[in-house]
């Protein structure tokens, strides 16, 4: 594949658009919030896409049970 091939969504046909997201993601009963992931996003509708290997990357973070950088507690 070409890598100067521009991506396009596959929602509304926009033009994905390289970002650095807050991605949060139910483990269990906990929600764990990733910071800083290369994702990309469509400025049209606003659908963000995230690599296999990045999907990959916090899927083993998740399964060794990795110390988080910061922990929030909220009274329900």
């Amino acid at each position: 594949m070409n890598r100067s091939h521009k991506k396009l969504c596959a929602n509304c046909g926009g033009l994905l658009v390289n970002k650095r997201i807050t991605h949060e993601q139910m483990w269990g009963e906990r929600l764990v919030v990733f910071e800083d992931v290369p994702a990309r996003e469509c400025p049209q509708c606003g659908e963000v896409w995230l690599s296999g290997k990045v999907m990959e990357s916090m899927d083993k973070i998740l399964e060794k049970g990795e110390r988080p950088v910061h922990r929030l507690s909220v009274s329900v």
